[in-house]
Formats: structure tokens, sequence, C-alpha cells
């Protein structure tokens, strides 16, 4: 569904390539579209005098459900208007251990449609549980499989008129898989696996390619070389949305500019709701979310990514739940706007256009 141009004819087509406009295609003598060399509607529109919006849909990534939740049924009570708000809402890696149907409905109920379960503790167990459920409530779970057809099954959604694909990838090796017996399930892995091939697999079959990534170390407050390496690897293979995963703490998120001109929508990593840190920032995490618009031009149609923003939580031990700054007060965290601020100001550190979500 994506097409590039792979000669270039003339130094003009070059020039309107590079600004996400249409070319001619050398050999149907039709329009190929380039994929949103500009990532936002104002950016477009200051090339284009008339756009028009033909369509849209909006992902949100949120940070991995680490440690067990008193209540399940309350832990997204809260976000959950966010999170039924996007059009699609995946939930981050090691945020399934035993899914049971009542924690599936969970999820569902919160307005979950997509699971990464990269990273999730592998006993036999829990995964059968996790995989029967999840394939039951018919939400997409990406990461860990049953079997080498099940993994091999590219996983897209059609939303809007826009085909999403789903893919997840744990990189480093998983101690617990010693205990589990071989052929039990299959796990995809940066190190095993292609991923740059599965990666331009998805996008010659999809519009948009979402890419789940969860590391097996804590990098600190920001994303190490492996993390960034990582990312741009799957960036310019075709990945066009990256959430990250594992890392105790919120990170910047950050437009990676690959070499074709896309801009790639990356969170290395959304914190841990609830945390299991003792450090305050530990507990503020949140949600991310960007807008995949259809903008049309003329003759011409062109996908970008827009609107970026950030949703800041704070996670309650206390009662298992995340909670936004709509219900939030000094009596639950003293000095919570502060630490609201500081969050969202250290999230779009990276990314000038990132909006913060507040109400």
């Amino acid at each position: 569904m994506k097409y590039a141009l792979s000669i270039l004819l003339a130094l003009g087509v070059t020039g309107l390539s590079l600004y996400g406009l249409y070319a001619p295609d050398p050999i149907a003598g039709q329009s190929s579209k380039k994929i949103y060399h500009t990532h936002s509607e104002r950016g477009f529109s200051e090339i284009h005098r008339e756009i028009k919006i033909k369509r849209q849909a909006t992902v949100l990534g949120a940070g991995e459900r680490s440690g067990s939740v008193p209540e399940p049924e309350n832990h997204y009570e809260y976000v959950s208007p966010y999170i039924s708000a996007a059009d699609i809402a995946v939930l981050g890696g090691s945020s399934v251990e035993s899914a049971e149907e009542r924690e599936v409905k969970t999820l569902m109920d919160a307005g979950f449609n997509a699971v990464s379960l990269s990273g999730t503790p592998y006993r036999t167990d829990s995964i059968k549980k996790t995989l029967m459920s999840l394939e039951k409530s018919g939400i997409t779970y990406t990461g860990v499989y049953s079997s080498d057809k099940d993994k091999n099954r590219l996983r897209t959604q059609e939303i809007n008129g826009i085909t999403f694909a789903f893919l997840s990838f744990t990189y480093g090796p998983e101690e617990a898989d010693k205990e589990v017996p071989a052929g039990e399930y299959i796990v995809s892995r940066v190190e095993e696996d292609s991923l740059a091939e599965r990666i331009r697999e998805a996008s010659g079959k999809s519009d948009i390619v979402i890419l789940n990534l969860h590391y097996l170390t804590e990098s600190g407050d920001y994303p190490d070389g492996t993390q960034t390496s990582v990312a741009s690897m799957a960036a310019e293979a075709g990945a066009d949305i990256i959430f990250g995963h594992r890392q105790g703490t919120l990170h910047p998120l950050e437009w990676l500019n690959t070499r074709d001109g896309r801009k790639v929508f990356t969170a290395y990593s959304l914190g841990k709701m609830p945390a299991e840190g003792l450090v305050e920032k530990h507990d503020i995490g949140g949600m991310a979310s960007i807008t995949v618009k259809d903008v049309a031009a003329g003759p011409a149609s062109n996908l970008i990514l827009d609107d970026p923003r950030f949703i800041t939580a704070y996670s309650d031990a206390d009662h298992g739940s995340l909670l936004p700054a709509s219900a939030m007060s000094d009596m639950i965290l003293p000095g919570w706007e502060q630490h609201f601020k500081d969050a969202e100001d250290f999230a779009g550190q990276w990314m000038n256009d990132l909006l913060s979500v507040t109400e």
C-alpha cells in the first residue's frame, strides 16, 4: 500500500517529492503516493494553499502495566476517556501476566484494542491463558505467539480507510525462557528475527506500521545508544509509530528523520503504570497519541502524522488507579501540578510541537 519511486525522472520531480507531493509513475503514467515528508497539517498547508482532510485516525500508546493491581476494573477508570477516544489504543509490554477473561474485559472496557506482549513473563500456563483470552476478545496481540504460523500472520486493522499493521519485538535474551519447554510459544526478538525485513513486509501491506519495542535493560532518564540505534533502524525500514517499553521512567519523545524524508513518531518510554520504583518521578508517566491524516491537495493525496500529544498520569499505588490531571489533588500528591509540569516539559524537550493534555 505504500509506494515509493525507485527512480526519479528529473530534478524537478525530486523537488516535488521532497515536499510530499505526487510525482508521475514512470511505468504506469499515474500518480504515486509519497508518505508525509511534512508531519503537520500546518506545515502541509504552507506548501499547499488549499488542503482537505479526507480521513484520519488517532493512535494512542500507553506505558507498560507492571506489577499487580488490587482492583483491575478500577485501574483505567479515570483515563479511559482518553483511551476510548482513540481509534487505536495500544497497551505496552509486560502488561498482561495472566490474562484471565476478567482482566481482558477490563482492557476492552478501558478502550484498548491492541496489546504488545513483548516482555511478558513467559510462564507456559500464563501465556496459554493470555493468548486464548485475547484471541477470544478480538484484541490484537503481538510479541508472543502460539506457533510459527501465528507469528507469521501479520496483524492489521483498517480504521477509517487507513490500514495499520502491528509488530512487536523484544531486544535481548530472556532468562525466563529457560523455564519453559521448547516449542511452547514463539517470541519475536530483535536478535533472532530480521527486524528490518518484517517491518518492510508490513509496510508493503499497510499504510502505517505501529511498532512496539521491549528492551530488557533500563537506561535511566534518557534512551541509551542501543535504544536509539534499534529505533533508528526500525524507522529507516518503514516503521511509522514506535512505542518503547521496559524503562522505569519517562523518556523524551522524538521525531526521527529518515533518509527518505519521513518523520517517525517515537516514544522511547512512557514509564510504568503503576510504577515499581519508590521515587516520585517513577510514579509519573503517561500516554502518547498521534493522529494520522490523509490530506488532499488538489489531485494529490498524502498521509501525514500530526497533533502529537502527551497525557500525563500519576500511578496511585494505594488504590491501583492511573490518574490524569483532572483527577489529581494535593491530597493525593502534594505539589502535583509542578510534578506534572516537570514531566510534560521533560517529555517534550526533543519535540517542540508536543502538546500536553491537562483536562
